[in-house]
C-alpha cells in the first residue's frame, strides 16, 4: 500500500478535539498572548519565503512555521480521499472533516519541523506536482482557511518566539505581530525557484511555471485568496541568488525593532 493510499484508509480515525478545546487544554489563557516575538513573512508564491524564514528563525533562535505545508497537507488529503474541491453544496466543505480527523501538527523535535497527518510525517509527499496543482483551490475554501488560521494562532500561543511565513500571517493570523515583512521577486526568478522546490517540475518549461504562478497570484489576491500586504510591513525584493543577503537585512531590522520596543529575546 502506498503512503497516499494509507492516508485514505484512515477514514475511521476519531475526530480530533476542536482547536478551541485544544487551546483551553494547552495551559495558555484563551485571550492572552505569552511574552514573545512573532515575525511574519508574507508574499507571493516562489519568492523564497520558506528558505528565508528558516534561515531567519535559525539566526534569531526562533521556531519556524511553514504554513504552506499545512495547505499542501490538506491538498494531499483531498487527493488521498478522492474529494473534489470545486463541488456544490452547503458548507462546511467535506474536506474540513477529513482535515480535522487528520489532526494536522508539526514534529517540533526536528531541526526543520515537518507536517504530520494522522500521526505520520508527509513532507516527502506534499512537494509533488499533483499537490502543487491543487493547493490554490484548497486555499480558497473559507471554512478550511478559518480552521488553519486558528491552528496557526494556537501554534503562536504555544511557541511565541516564532518566524512564520505565508500569505496572511501579518493580516489575518498575527495582525499584532511587532515585525512584519512582505517579500516579492522577479517572476522568472520565482519560476526557477519553484522548479527547484517541486521535484515533479524538473522537466516543466519555465514559461509554463510562470503562467501557473501568474494564475496563483490572481487567485491569492482575490477576495477569498487571503494574500494581503500588511500596511505596516517592510517590503523587500528577494532577487538575490544568495538568501543570506536578505536574511541579514531582516535579522538586523528585527533586533532593532525588539530593542526599540524593549521586547525580550528567547530565554
Amino acid at each position: 500500500m502506498s503512503k497516499t493510499a494509507a492516508l485514505a484508509s484512515r477514514n475511521q480515525e476519531p475526530l480530533a478535539l476542536s482547536v478551541e478545546d485544544v487551546i483551553k487544554a494547552g495551559g495558555t489563557p484563551s485571550d492572552e498572548r505569552p511574552t514573545g516575538v512573532i515575525v511574519t513573512i508574507d508574499g507571493t508564491a516562489g519568492t523564497g519565503k520558506s528558505t528565508v524564514a528558516k534561515l531567519l528563525a535559525n539566526r534569531l533562535n526562533f521556531d519556524f512555521l511553514d504554513t504552506g505545508a499545512m495547505y499542501r497537507a490538506c491538498a494531499l488529503l483531498s487527493i488521498a480521499h478522492g474529494i473534489q474541491i470545486n463541488q456544490s453544496g452547503p458548507p462546511p466543505h467535506p474536506l474540513l472533516a477529513v482535515v480535522q480527523r487528520a489532526a494536522l501538527h508539526f514534529d517540533w523535535s526536528l531541526p526543520t519541523p515537518e507536517i504530520c497527518v494522522f500521526g505520520n510525517p508527509v513532507e516527502g509527499l506534499i512537494r509533488t506536482k499533483p499537490v502543487t496543482a491543487r493547493v490554490r483551490e484548497v486555499a480558497l475554501i473559507p471554512e478550511l482557511r478559518d480552521h488553519l488560521v486558528r491552528l496557526q494562532q494556537l501554534i503562536g500561543k504555544q511557541r511565541p518566539w516564532l518566524v512564520t511565513e505565508g500569505r496572511d500571517q501579518g493580516t489575518a493570523v498575527f495582525p499584532d505581530a511587532p515585525v512584519k515583512f512582505f517579500l516579492d521577486a522577479d517572476l522568472t526568478l520565482r519560476a526557477e525557484r519553484r522548479k527547484r522546490q517541486v521535484k515533479d517540475l524538473a522537466d516543466t518549461p519555465i514559461a509554463e511555471i510562470k503562467n501557473e504562478l501568474d494564475l496563483r497570484d490572481r487567485s491569492d489576491r482575490s477576495e477569498l485568496g487571503g494574500l494581503r500586504e500588511p500596511h505596516d510591513a517592510v517590503r523587500l525584493a528577494n532577487n538575490s541568488d544568495d538568501p543570506l543577503v536578505i536574511v541579514e537585512q531582516m535579522a538586523t531590522l528585527v533586533r532593532e525593532r525588539m530593542a526599540a520596543r524593549n521586547l525580550p529575546g528567547r530565554p
